[in-house]
């Protein structure tokens, strides 16, 4: 009698369980090398060559292993800190349990039965494998630490990255001491740090008096000490006195009685009739919150101007924050950029953080490391000059999309324009009007090698090109594409004994300083020089500029970076690589050549 489909796929999945089950007790037991599949298969009453028509070889055992591990995690979801506690008691209860789960994880009985030194090298089977799952692991203890310490009340002065940073190295060297020694009490520790960081109750504090002074905390926030403390301090000089010795211009600070109370998550709760786990899940948007509650919680929010700790979320994986880069914020094509995707992301929990990074390479790593240093989710690169191998890395370390740079990434995604269909289109159109002495004006590379430049290296190459098949010969002046590039680049073009008739800059903002030259020589456009752009900037729309460009959608390019971003977020990791079509605008400052320049 020939079995259904459906109880054939049933038996199926009990057998691979049952392969699993022997798998990792032979790991635990023996350690992944000593482990061979033979064994596996006879821990599972199956023969060898049953076991390999389900898995070709112990790495894929091993894959499946963690594979079925963050499976049964995900469905469990993420626990959330107990209603009725917060604080050091939520927080315990969430990290035993979250030590247990590692305790149970087939990494652990791998680590615990085989060397640390070995799992740790890049060349073990199971490094991959191994590395990917603890760097989870080491996330979701960051995660359920911040979470509470959100939820509970951690001592005056503690600063909450500090603290989490502090706790993951405490984690890690308990994990070792774990490894080394399965009977070791792990949870003791895990307690007796968790409860220093908390505030103790209000009656016990005001009866046995300041249980802290933010003075000995070793994760007490440092951003309120001078840079007199931190000398004095390093003299061996006394707080206080180094106090008393402060400048007055520098300012005592408000008292306690001065402060502003900062809201928190629990007066949310409170006013909202909800608990703080309600609160943080609707600051989340999580799953499971009605609309009633997610009215409620975000009434509350907007009468107490309640924050989150933007430090905290961050450290605990999301601060909803990316960051940008610009190179020219003068540059009017880049600020009209970021409008298309600020668009993009304001209608998501996203915030753009805009940097201004210039044009030098240094300058411009030193501004990236500082947004993530700021705990930034992803960045947006407009026109980066880095070398490829220093954006690849950073493709690889946090989600990436870079605009304006050609090439593409393995690790990042990109936007670019088709620099070789726009310049082919205006060339032509040039010619098209009777042009052949047609000046580019093009920039510098900035030491990029080919395929990895900036647009506007493609453009002077497709400019050139277009020339060549049309028989005619390139004229290109290298300046910058400024506003006074373009016009020295026009000053040195005009002064020659035989002018060109058109000059095509790479961008348009460089165009207007060709047209500042050429009324400065009393020349008419186009009656007598022919002055286009490329990019289409708002002002090239203006009625008395009315410059002929080539449209490449600043705001479309700034979206379109927004929505692959929001993508690589979202978790997807194939990098992508978006091409803009860009289109010709004729207006008017292109016209025929004087009669006198014909040919």
């Amino acid at each position: 009698m020939t079995e259904s489909m459906p109880t054939m796929s049933a038996r199926a999945s009990a057998t691979r369980a049952v392969i699993l089950r022997a798998a990792f007790d032979s790991f635990a037991e023996r350690g992944f090398a000593a482990s061979s599949l033979r064994e596996i298969a006879q821990r599972a009453g199956i023969t060898h060559t049953g076991l390999r028509h389900y898995f070709k070889g112990k790495d894929e055992l091993l894959r499946a292993l963690i594979e079925r591990q963050d499976t049964e995690t995900e469905r469990r979801g993420s626990p959330e800190p107990d209603d009725r506690t917060s604080g050091p008691d939520a927080l315990v209860a969430l990290l035993h349990r979250a030590a247990d789960e590692w305790r149970r994880s087939p990494e652990f009985a791998l680590l615990r039965t085989e060397s640390a030194v070995a799992a740790s090298r890049p060349d073990h089977p199971s490094h991959d494998y191994f590395s990917n799952r603890y760097r989870r692991v080491r996330e979701r203890l960051r995660n359920d630490f911040l979470e509470c310490a959100e939820v509970g009340t951690l001592r005056e002065g503690v600063d909450p990255e500090r603290a989490a940073a502090l706790w993951l190295a405490v984690q890690d060297g308990l994990m070792v001491q774990w490894l080394l020694d399965p009977e070791f009490d792990i949870k003791g520790p895990i307690e007796e740090f968790v409860r220093a960081l908390f505030a103790e109750p209000a009656a016990t504090q005001a009866q046995d008096g300041p249980a802290y002074s933010s003075r000995q905390d070793p994760v007490h926030d440092r951003s309120s000490v001078s840079p007199h403390d931190v000398a004095s301090a390093g003299g061996g000089e006394s707080a206080e006195t180094s106090r008393s010795q402060r400048p007055e211009s520098w300012g005592r600070g408000p008292t306690d009685d001065q402060a502003v109370r900062r809201a928190t998550i629990q007066d949310v709760a409170r006013k909202a009739g909800v608990s703080p786990s309600a609160v943080s899940k609707v600051l989340r948007d999580a799953y499971g919150v009605s609309p009633q509650m997610r009215a409620r919680v975000s009434s509350a929010i907007e009468e107490l101007g309640y924050r989150p700790n933007a430090g905290a979320r961050g450290m605990r994986g999301r601060s909803y924050t990316v960051g940008v880069t610009l190179t020219a914020i003068s540059s009017p094509f880049q600020p009209e950029l970021v409008e298309g995707l600020t668009g993009k992301f304001g209608t998501t929990p996203f915030q753009p953080i805009i940097v201004n990074a210039g044009s030098d390479p240094g300058l411009q790593r030193r501004s990236i490391e500082a947004l993530l240093d700021r705990q930034v989710d992803g960045l947006v690169l407009i026109s980066p000059f880095m070398d490829p191998e220093w954006l690849e890395d950073l493709g690889k370390r946090v989600p990436t999309v870079v605009v304006a740079r050609h090439g593409g990434s393995t690790s990042y995604d990109t936007v670019v324009d088709d620099e070789d269909e726009g310049t082919r289109l205006m060339v032509e159109h040039l010619v098209d009007l009777g042009h052949e002495r047609i000046v580019h004006i093009g920039q510098s590379s900035w030491g990029l090698e080919r395929p990895f430049v900036v647009s506007n290296t493609l453009r002077s190459d497709g400019y050139m090109q277009a020339m060549r098949r049309l028989d005619l010969e390139p004229d290109v002046i290298v300046t910058s594409h400024t506003e006074q590039g373009g016009y020295e680049a026009a000053v040195e073009a005009l002064a020659r004994p035989t002018p060109p008739t058109a000059i095509f800059a790479g961008a348009d903002i460089a165009a207007l300083g060709v047209l500042r030259a050429a009324e400065e020589r009393g020349l008419r456009v186009p009656e007598d020089l022919t002055v286009v752009g490329y990019d289409n900037i708002y002002m090239s729309t203006i009625g008395r500029i009315s410059l002929t460009t080539i449209d490449q959608s600043a705001q479309t390019t700034g979206a379109d970076s927004a929505r692959l971003l929001l993508e690589r977020l979202a978790g997807r990791v194939e990098p992508v690589h978006h091409v803009i079509s860009p289109r010709l605008v004729v207006r008017g400052t292109s016209a025929p050549p004087p009669e006198r320049d014909r040919t």
